[in-house]
C-alpha cells in the first residue's frame, strides 16, 4: 500500500482533474502552484459560478481554467504531469471507461502520473496495463464516510 503524502508532497507543474465537481482538487493543486485544467459536465444552476468564486477568492483563478464538458468529448490539451481521475469512472460505461483512458495516456507526459479513485473495479490493474500505464500500487483515502481505493500509475 502506498501512502497519500506520496503524491501531495511533489510539486506538478500542470494537472488535469477529471469530474472535478467543486473543484475541491483543483484549488488544491492551484495553491500548490500548479496550473490547472478541471472539467466537469455538471450544469447545475449556479456550479461554474461558484467554482470560479472559490478560484477567485483563494486567488488562483489565473492558474485555473474551468471546462464544462463531457470527458469523452472534451478536449484535454497535453503535456500534463499528472491527471486525476478521481469518483469519476464509476459514472462511465465501460467502453467511455477505456475512451478516457486512451485520451489520458496521449495528454500526460511520459512518467506523468495518473491517480484513479475508487478503483476497487474489478481488474482495474490490468485496465491500467492495457492502456500503457504501469501500476505503483494502491491506498486507502480515509473520507468523512468511507474508504477509499485509490490506483496510481504512471505513464509509459
Amino acid at each position: 500500500m502506498l501512502e497519500e503524502k506520496n503524491f501531495f508532497d511533489q510539486n506538478y507543474k500542470k494537472v488535469l482533474d477529471l469530474g472535478s465537481a467543486d473543484g475541491f482538487w483543483t484549488l488544491e493543486f492551484a495553491k500548490k502552484g500548479s496550473v490547472v485544467t478541471a472539467i466537469d459536465n455538471n450544469s447545475m444552476e449556479g456550479t461554474v459560478e461558484r467554482f470560479r468564486f472559490v478560484m477567485y477568492t483563494y486567488e488562483v483563478e489565473d492558474r485555473v481554467t474551468f471546462i464544462l464538458g463531457n470527458v469523452e468529448t472534451a478536449e484535454f490539451g497535453e503535456n500534463y504531469d499528472l491527471v486525476l481521475f478521481m469518483c469519476l469512472y464509476h459514472h462511465l460505461d465501460s467502453e467511455s471507461v477505456e475512451k478516457v483512458l486512451d485520451k489520458i495516456h496521449t495528454a500526460l507526459n511520459k512518467g506523468g502520473t495518473l491517480l484513479v479513485e475508487g478503483a476497487a473495479l474489478e481488474g482495474m490493474e490490468d485496465l491500467l496495463l492495457r492502456h500503457n500505464f504501469k501500476t505503483v500500487g494502491n491506498f486507502k483515502w480515509p473520507d468523512k464516510e468511507e474508504t477509499r481505493e485509490v490506483w496510481k500509475a504512471i505513464k509509459v
